[in-house]
């Protein structure tokens, strides 16, 4: 049960830092600040990066061998 919450946070906090680069119009992500509109294809894979990350937290939260 304790893991599955830890796991329910940091999927919380990398869909939050998602949507919050989409809102700024750039986002921190492996290899410095990509912004939208000098790098758009670098912010892009940085935003399906945490998206990815969200989705994965998420199925292991609701569906992996931690359920409860």
């Amino acid at each position: 049960m304790g893991i599955s919450i830890v796991l329910l946070l940091i999927g919380t906090a990398t869909a939050v830092t998602a949507v919050m680069g989409l809102i700024r119009g750039s986002v921190y992500c492996k290899g410095g600040p990509y912004s939208r509109t000098t790098q758009p294809m670098a912010f892009w894979a940085a935003i399906v990066a945490y998206v990815g990350w969200t989705a994965l937290m998420g199925y292991f939260v609701l569906f992996g061998k931690f359920a409860a």
